[in-house]
């Protein structure tokens, strides 16, 4: 596992030419000047050097393809989530790349739009989902069953960035998904899905959007398309094998359309 501030990560991924940032991931550029950057260049490069991640021009290898691989990922998870009332939610990539797979996760920062440190870790190809789902808040699933509803009924915020109140019901909503929604919700994300075919093309879908109520539990929120050809929404109680089965599904379909 790798360890690295915001900074010594720009520059990190400056070095190598690897592009822009990867959604979710906020990291602001290092340095307000030319010579600024450069005096602070050189001491992230000493500090690097002095940990083993720098050689003499170059990152450490291991790094380097660690970094390679968020970049250039033929798919990826991100998963984005708030929590206990902080500002800047908590960002994470599960990308994998031919027969590697990288877990990168920054932490919350110190504003809504910049993320804090980050972490790289490589895990085994087979636990994409699993590593992603690992890196949740933990609880437990809810007690209520709310019946299914037209997601015109409730207002979705257009953000990418994750909310612990995702909707508002309207008046006409049923009484419990009514109650349930405006309950107090200690933290809540979204987790997506992108597949970069050989072209370079990029697909990305929204996989699963997840809230916890206060002394209750998790609640998954799945949105399809219902027979009367609009789409409906349904909520329900949520562990770690609905979220996994739900996320594999969404991999599926993804990936055939």
């Amino acid at each position: 596992m790798w360890s690295l501030s915001t900074t010594e990560f720009d520059f990190l991924w400056q070095t190598l030419g690897l592009g822009d940032y990867p959604f979710p991931l906020q990291v602001p550029s290092f340095g307000r000047t030319d010579r600024e950057r450069a005096a602070i260049a050189q001491r992230v490069r000493d500090d690097l050097r002095g940990r083993g991640l720098f050689h003499v021009s170059a990152p450490d290898p291991d790094l380097e393809r660690a970094l390679r691989v968020v970049a250039r990922a033929d798919h990826w998870l991100d998963s984005v989530w708030l929590t206990g009332g902080a500002q800047s939610p908590v960002r994470v990539i599960t990308a994998r790349c031919a027969d590697r797979t990288v877990l990168l996760r920054q932490e919350s920062g110190p504003s809504p739009h910049t993320g804090g440190d980050l972490t790289l870790t490589d895990i085994a190809p087979q636990r994409l989902v699993d590593a992603t789902l690992g890196e949740l808040p933990g609880s437990t699933p809810g007690q209520w069953r709310p019946r299914p509803v037209p997601a015109d009924t409730l207002s979705t915020p257009d953000s990418p960035e994750p909310d612990p109140d995702p909707w508002d019901p309207a008046p006409d909503a049923p009484a419990d998904l009514r109650a349930l929604l405006r309950g107090t919700h200690p933290a809540g994300g979204q987790i997506g899905i992108t597949l970069r075919d050989s072209s370079g093309r990029k697909r990305r879908a929204l996989a699963a959007r997840w809230f916890d109520r206060r002394d209750d539990g998790r609640y998954l929120a799945i949105t399809s398309p219902g027979p009367d050809g609009r789409l409906w929404v349904t909520v329900t109680p949520a562990d770690a094998t609905a979220l996994r089965s739900h996320v594999h599904r969404a991999f599926g379909e993804l990936a055939a359309g």
